[in-house]
């Protein structure tokens, strides 16, 4: 009997059972296609509803489980509470996002679906390091990646690997964190993954941050930043976030606060509560390291409320203790001890939380057992439905299924005969080929470059190919039966012992993880050493270790371009720190040049103002002094006695005007030249006060103005007492100038509980000053002079004075004053101790 007789034989019986069976099949696959077409809507409305609107995306989700049962239709029950178990997560509901998981699983395990079983695993893993149990999320990782080992689905081992990688992050192992990412990038590398490139470059760039490589950790994330911009927007938070961490490290609060707001910005456009949570932390923490504490305070309690509902006791922890660290700052005891007290609550929860996935599971399986009873119930009720509509075709189809039956039982007993007839002519040519693979296999091994060698469980040799025996200088007797770390990975580069227990090898074996790395020693026989890059492959059968294949080669002149090219790099960055040092010479002297001409520019306009005091306000003084007494030189014998005392006095007055002008010119001057002597001493204001209102009776007669002193004790102050005179002197002559007559000026001091300073105060009832002349009084540049109330002539010179004076005592002068309504004028000067 041939082959072709076999195949022929094998076609019939399976067309007898298709022509039987087609129309109860065709009825089934068209109801199938349509529940299967609407359940796939739902899921992608529910899977885009995710982080917009999580409940709605649960309430999706019940709905393709209920449809699912229904119909008797389980593919979508397994997406569906992975849709549920996400949406939970984004809620900060743990216990509910693990029971959905969990029950994720369950289904995709009746579909026989190990990607989805994975990649819950994986989901599940990342919420017990959320919540603090890093053990069983250790242990539900490691399943994950078995899994994805065995299915070598490469995408979704490097995100576990990633993952993984920071329950290390977590526990503050940064070595092995960077171990396992390592890892992940270089898988990401191969399959040239954008996005899980980026992200890995983001886990390795903050591992960095804590070993406080803080130069190298900057390049990979500014590196990284690019990759996932687009695709992953999410990822940039933790990018951010380690960016600010390090300005926060280098006392930078500007760029650090810059970056956390960033992070922050992202997480809650994206409504990501864990990652708004973490931002928030973040920036509590750049406030508590400024002292900002009510701010800090602020930005805790909106982690308080995001944090209430959920039973996140490992985050609840965290916040009650810096709760409870600014309190005590502050010596807010109570609340302190409140916020400890709640510390010490949430951290015994944190061991309670395994108790309560304990009972999750316990549910998961009482929910299945309800659902299943659920689904028998249904298929039950429409039994009875459709028991009449089937009564007429069931004896027509016990004929058919028993002509089948018969049919097969015939066709499986030739099929069977011819099968050990054939089998027993190919086994023969089976063993052959065999044997003829095996021998290729063992050419491959031997005529690769690579190393290869093989351990049993005790890291004894099983086999080493010639490359690997070339490579160390030994013969294969010398290796076989030896065990492999004693002989060549014994030892660091410096001599020092390289335990077992830290052997990537072994932990590759002892976890059934796949591992490679590039940065590791092999010993020669003669005692040299060379870099190696190696991979490790447990070997599995029937779910056991039997051992490991390891495969190596000799990168020495690899490490020798990757030096010259490290050396190159620490070139460019002494370049690009040279670079930043003349910059920073460049910009401290472009500062000083700037100063340098503000001060100038500052200079010349108050040469300009002090000439054009000069110009104009000296010289029409002295035109009217020189006409007065022209008149009278001239017209002496016509004029009467009264009209020489007029001219008279109008001289006197003319005279004392052109006096005081000069008196502040010449101040003015050596002040500015600063040959003005500065000797602050107990200075007594009630006295220069008093003496300073006599001076100026005569005048404030004339106007009929009542000038009185409001000192309320006897008030004392450390200063140059010519100068304080001076500031005395020239504000209360401004008042009589800008007060009419009849008017009342009064003179005080108080001492402010805000400076501990004497504030003195000139107040006047006079005719006030507009807000356009108020904004530039105490300028230089602008032009502010205004005749007084009976044309006194007025040049501003005296405030700058009376500016100027006070500032070199140590105090500040300030106007309050409205248009029409008068004018107070304060100044402050230190009190005398």
């Amino acid at each position: 009997m041939s082959r072709k007789f076999y195949i022929l034989s094998t076609i019939f019986i399976l067309s007898l059972y298709f022509r039987f069976d087609v129309y109860s099949q065709n009825k089934t696959n068209v109801h199938d296609s349509e529940i299967a077409k609407r359940l796939e809507t739902l899921y992608l409305n529910a899977d885009e509803l995710l982080d917009l609107n999580p409940k709605r995306a649960i309430s999706i989700a019940d709905k393709i489980i209920e449809l699912s049962y229904q119909n008797d239709y389980n593919k979508k029950i397994g997406s569906a509470y992975q849709i549920k178990a996400n949406a939970n997560l984004n809620l900060l509901k743990y216990n509910e996002a693990i029971k959905n998981f969990n029950n994720a699983i369950h289904f995709f395990e009746q579909n026989n679906d190990s990607i989805g079983i994975a990649n819950n695993l994986t989901n599940l893993g990342t919420v017990y390091k959320e919540i603090g149990l890093i053990g069983t999320a250790t242990e539900t990782y490691l399943k994950a990646i078995d899994i994805m080992e065995k299915s070598r689905d490469s995408v979704n081992l490097g995100r576990t690997l990633y993952n993984f990688s920071n329950i290390f992050y977590e526990i503050e192992d940064y070595d092995k964190s960077l171990f396992y990412v390592l890892k992940a990038k270089a898988i990401f590398d191969v399959l040239k993954h954008k996005i899980g490139q980026g992200l890995t470059e983001i886990s390795i760039g903050l591992n960095y941050v804590k070993k406080k490589k803080f130069n190298d950790a900057l390049i990979l994330l500014n590196n990284a930043e690019p990759k996932i911009q687009v695709d992953y927007p999410g990822g940039l938070i933790g990018l951010y976030s380690g960016i600010g961490d390090i300005y926060l490290v280098e006392k930078q609060y500007t760029l650090s606060e810059e970056h956390y707001k960033k992070a922050l910005n992202i997480a809650e456009n994206l409504k990501l509560n864990i990652q708004i949570v973490n931002c928030l932390n973040d920036l509590a923490t750049l406030n508590i390291k400024q002292e900002k504490y009510s701010e800090a305070l602020q930005l805790l309690k909106q982690n308080e409320v995001l944090l209430a509902n959920t039973k996140n006791f490992k985050e609840q922890n965290k916040l009650f203790l810096k709760f409870s660290d600014i309190y005590e700052k502050i010596s807010d005891f109570k609340s302190a001890h409140k916020y400890l007290k709640l510390s010490h609550i949430a951290s015994d929860s944190v061991e309670s939380v395994e108790m309560l996935k304990k009972t999750a599971e316990i549910e998961i399986l009482y929910s299945i057992k309800e659902k299943e009873k659920y689904i028998e119930s249904l298929k039950n009720e429409n039994q009875l439905n459709e028991m009449n509509a089937k009564k007429n075709q069931e004896s027509e189809k016990f004929y058919r299924l028993l002509i089948f039956s018969l049919i097969s039982i015939v066709g499986f007993l030739i099929t069977l005969i011819l099968f050990i007839i054939i089998k027993r002519r190919q086994s023969n040519k089976y063993e052959l080929k065999l044997m003829e693979s095996n021998q290729k296999i063992s050419q491959l091994l031997q005529t690769t470059d690579q190393g290869i060698y093989g351990i049993d469980n005790d890291g004894n040799c099983t086999f080493i190919n010639k490359s690997g025996l070339n490579l160390l200088g030994y013969e294969l007797e010398e290796c076989l039966g030896r065990n492999m770390h004693e002989l060549i990975h014994h030892s660091y580069q410096d001599g020092s012992p390289h335990s077992i227990n830290d052997c990537a090898i072994f932990n590759s074996k002892n976890l059934s993880i796949p591992m490679k790395l590039d940065s590791e020693i092999l010993w020669r026989k003669n005692s040299t050493f060379f870099p190696v890059e190696y991979s490790s492959y447990p070997i599995i059968e029937n779910e056991k270790i039997k051992g490991a294949v390891i495969t190596f080669s000799d990168i020495t002149q690899r490490k020798i371009l990757e030096d010259e090219q490290n050396e190159l790099l620490n070139q460019l960055r002494e370049s690009n720190n040279i670079i930043e040092v003349n910059l920073f010479q460049k910009n401290a002297l472009v500062e000083q040049l700037t100063d340098a001409k503000e001060h100038l520019e500052h200079t010349n306009s108050e040469k300009d103002k002090f000439f054009s005091i000069i110009a104009h306000d000296l010289k029409s003084p002295f035109s009217g002094f020189l006409n007065l007494t022209k008149i009278m030189a001239e017209n002496y014998n016509d004029l009467t006695t009264e009209e020489i005392q007029e001219l008279s006095v109008a001289m006197y007055e003319s005279a004392d005007n052109l006096y005081k002008l000069l008196e502040n010119l010449l101040e003015w001057s050596r002040m500015k030249r600063g040959v003005m002597q500065f000797n602050p001493e107990n200075c007594n204001l009630n006295l220069l006060v008093d003496q300073n209102i006599k001076i100026q009776y005569e005048v404030a007669k004339q106007k009929e103005i009542e000038i009185t002193s409001k000192f309320e004790g006897e008030f004392h102050v450390s200063a140059d007492i010519p100068m304080v005179n001076t500031i005395i002197r020239n504000l209360t002559s401004n008042a009589i100038k800008f007060t009419p007559q009849k008017g009342k000026i009064e003179i005080g001091a108080i001492e402010s509980k805000e400076d501990g300073k004497i504030h003195v105060y000139v107040k006047d009832s006079g005719i006030g000053i507009p807000q356009k002349i108020l904004n530039n009084l105490f300028k230089i540049d602008q032009k502010v002079s205004r005749p007084g109330t009976h044309n006194e002539p007025s040049t501003g010179l005296g405030l700058l004075l009376c500016k100027e004076f006070v500032e070199k005592n140590g105090g500040d002068i300030w106007v309050e004053s409205i248009d029409g309504k008068g004018s107070t004028f304060r100044f402050s000067l230190p009190k005398h101790h």
